[in-house]
């Protein structure tokens, strides 16, 4: 058994999820908001618009104070990152060309904006960490080279032990199933999943793969929680069973002889085929988080 899949698979037979106070890894739970939160340091010259897709691609939101003294929280997490000499912020309020500024989420501004009356449609909005003032501002970053930090937001949603929303619980499996679109790596695939506190999705049942099929489109390859130990061995799944003692189908000609080391699913209308794959093909995952509910 490889040592990287070796402990990979120690790891992730912890999985098995309560109801916590988890989002990712790298996100802080701050209990007074009950949110979870994640400071990024741009490493070039990144724009408002960097910082919202970066949010949106994390599940999460670009930042702004809903509470009162929410703004706070930016000092605490930027203790960390003294080195970069952080004095302000973007935040999820930006002016998409309506001539009003809004939210990311579709609210109004939440407080004053301190030079509102320069109002120009595109601009966008950023937070004094000190004071937690608003003000008007580019949608890039400075001519004086200073970066601009931002923080992604993510709430609790309380039907999956995770706040991450596109997670969808089904009682029929006790499992939440997320469908990543973002195209990856078998590996990469793996490590979002575990970065969010569950798996690549390990088909068990015949009615397991009945759910999956309503959540997959067609033809598309989704990668999956198998993969072979050496290039000799069977498939393994990531629980530590073979593949065949759990869901399995073949596409095809495809088999426990295939020399791609690396598992994905399909469907086809008919049924949910496993599908061998070049573990450095990019294609989309499904993530799974086991429950005991």
């Amino acid at each position: 058994m490889s040592l990287d899949f070796f402990i990979l698979f120690l790891v992730v037979t912890t999985v098995t999820c309560r109801h916590v106070q988890f989002y990712r890894k790298d996100y802080t739970y701050i209990k007074e908001f009950d949110a979870y939160y994640k400071l990024h340091v741009p490493s070039n010259n990144g724009t408002w618009h960097d910082a919202f897709f970066t949010c949106d691609k994390e599940d999460a939101l670009l930042f702004y104070p809903d509470k009162p003294n929410e703004w706070t929280i930016v000092t605490n997490l930027t203790e960390s990152a003294e080195q970069y000499n952080i004095t302000d912020i973007f935040v999820g309020i930006h002016d998409n060309g309506a001539g009003e500024f809004m939210t990311v989420n579709g609210h109004s501004t939440p407080s004053p904006l301190i030079n509102e009356a320069q109002l120009t449609a595109g601009q966008c909005v950023t937070m004094d960490i000190e004071s937690g003032t608003l003000k008007i501002d580019n949608c890039v970053q400075q001519p004086d080279g200073m970066l601009k930090s931002f923080v992604c937001k993510k709430v609790e949603d309380v039907s999956c032990p995770t706040i991450d929303r596109n997670y969808i619980y089904y009682k029929e499996t006790r499992k939440c199933y997320k469908i990543n679109n973002h195209l990856q790596t078998w590996h990469e695939a793996s490590h979002t999943c575990f970065m969010e506190g569950g798996l690549l999705v390990v088909v068990e049942t015949n009615i397991e793969a009945e759910i999956l099929k309503s959540l997959m489109t067609r033809y598309n390859h989704y990668l999956a929680g198998y993969k072979k130990i050496t290039s000799d061995s069977g498939y393994y799944t990531l629980k530590g069973s073979t593949l065949s003692s759990n869901y399995e189908r073949w596409y095809r000609n495809g088999g426990e002889n295939d020399s791609q080391m690396c598992g994905s699913i399909c469907n086809d209308d008919n049924f949910v085929y496993t599908v061998s794959v070049d573990c450095n093909d990019k294609h989309r995952s499904i993530c799974q988080i086991d429950t005991q509910n």
